[in-house]
This record gives structure tokens, sequence and C-alpha cells, in this order.
């Protein structure tokens, strides 16, 4: 069972942003998106269009941080991203 860490575990930065139909999109990036081909058609299926983030300069932190050291502003882990 995969328990939530609910903290900041590093940052990257976001090198391009691609956008095509789904199944272009998991050739240019099956080998290096973490995801199986059945869960990837699952999320995508229906749509003409979808994105993917093509990351770089990744950084794991030694020690994850608290959301609160962040910004005291946040007070829960968001849906998707927030910029910090």
């Amino acid at each position: 069972m995969f328990i939530p860490l609910v903290k900041v575990i590093g940052k990257f930065e976001i090198a391009e942003i691609l956008e095509d139909n789904p199944n272009i999109i998991w050739e240019q990036t099956n080998k290096y998106s973490g995801i199986d081909k059945k869960d990837y058609v699952e999320y995508f299926a229906g749509n003409e269009k979808g994105f993917a983030l093509s990351i770089k300069n990744a950084m794991m932190y030694q020690e994850p941080l608290e959301l609160y050291e962040l910004d005291p502003k946040i007070k829960s882990a968001p849906q998707s991203f927030i910029y910090v």
C-alpha cells in the first residue's frame, strides 16, 4: 500500500511542454515516463490532445521539506502543483 509522504522531496525545471496526440506523446516519452502503457491509454482515453512535461535539472533534497517550510500559507498538498 502506498502512503503519501506529504512533503516536498525535490525540485525540477520544466524544459518543454509537449502538446500532441496522446499516441505521439507516448512514442516520445514512454522510455522515461514512469507509467505503463495500459494506465497511460486509460488516462488519455477519448482525448485527441494530450500534454506532458519534459523536465531538466531534477534535484532530490537530502531531507524532505514540510510544506510550511516553503510557505506558511500552504496548509495541504495541492491536487497538481503550485509554484513556490
